[in-house]
């Protein structure tokens, strides 16, 4: 064998019908789900807890990517939004309250 040659790869010398073909997914195996689609709502749902107004905004941009791929996916978006949105309507009410004369003026 001269080491000059070029070796043949196993796709090279099979038959192109042979190279073409995809093994099947078993029958009773789940979808596979690509783990990233996941990431970025969950992401947006934690941060909701942390700092509600990027949760907000992560949770709307992971909505907005979501393209009918998860269920699940797009679940937990929804909820970072909608959660994000009771929190933030919750800090605006406390902000007016504090601005119209804080704890004193309200009787706390």
């Amino acid at each position: 064998m001269d080491p000059l040659l070029p070796v043949e790869q196993p796709s090279q010398m099979a038959s192109p019908a042979l190279a073409s073909r995809q093994p099947s997914p078993a029958a009773g195996a789940p979808p596979e789900t690509s783990p990233p689609s996941i990431i970025l709502p969950l992401a947006g749902l934690v941060l909701v807890f942390v700092f509600a107004p990027l949760g907000f905004i992560v949770s709307i941009i992971a909505l907005r990517r979501l393209n009918q791929e998860s269920a699940v996916a797009k679940g937990l978006a929804v909820t970072g939004i909608v959660i994000g949105g009771l929190f933030l309507a919750a800090m605006l009410v406390l902000i007016a309250l504090l601005s119209l004369g804080g704890p004193q003026r309200l009787g706390f």
